[in-house]
């Protein structure tokens, strides 16, 4: 389910509470036998349960309510200037994508590999990249490393979202 869709689940019995107050005040209508979200957010994740009963039986229905949402500009920390052969780190942050994002770092426009010791261009690179917390450590800056840095973060949902691209000079 994406954010702001409308999804209707349907129970075979009708003994849920009343959805008519707090955050659920008019984006969840109960009706005979059905339970409709209207405009889920990020925060209806989970699970959800009702007690289901008529005159000689007792149950419970649960389901499991995922709301995906694309990612949002991520923040960036890029340091403007950094000194030569010290251990620097650049961060990459999206705090709204559902799943959680993987993320891509750039270079004056150019993807930086994750493994840079595969490519010839990058094989006297000190970085690694954590493609999971959106991490960019140089073990020990160089000159060579000056540049023009962004990230993207993405997870499938939307379209991937990126931050305004920072120098960083050694």
């Amino acid at each position: 389910m994406h954010k702001n869709d409308t999804h209707t689940y349907i129970l075979t019995e009708t003994a849920c509470p009343k959805w008519g107050h707090g955050s659920y005040k008019d984006r969840v209508e109960l009706y005979s036998g059905g339970l409709r979200f209207i405009k889920v957010t990020r925060a209806d994740t989970g699970e959800y349960s009702c007690d289901v009963s008529n005159a000689d039986k007792f149950g419970e229905a649960k389901i499991q309510l995922i709301v995906q949402v694309p990612p949002s500009p991520p923040l960036c920390g890029i340091p403007s200037t950094v000194t030569t052969g010290s251990q620097v780190i650049l961060t990459c942050n999206d705090k709204d994508g559902s799943p959680p994002s993987t993320y891509k770092w750039f270079k004056n426009k150019t993807p930086l590999p994750e493994d840079p010791s595969k490519f010839a261009v990058y094989k006297n690179s000190t970085y690694t990249i954590n493609p999971q917390d959106g991490n960019l450590l140089f073990a020990s800056v160089a000159k060579e490393d000056s540049g023009e840095y962004y990230c993207t973060a993405s997870n499938g949902f939307g379209s991937p979202a990126s931050c305004a691209p920072m120098l960083m000079e050694v």
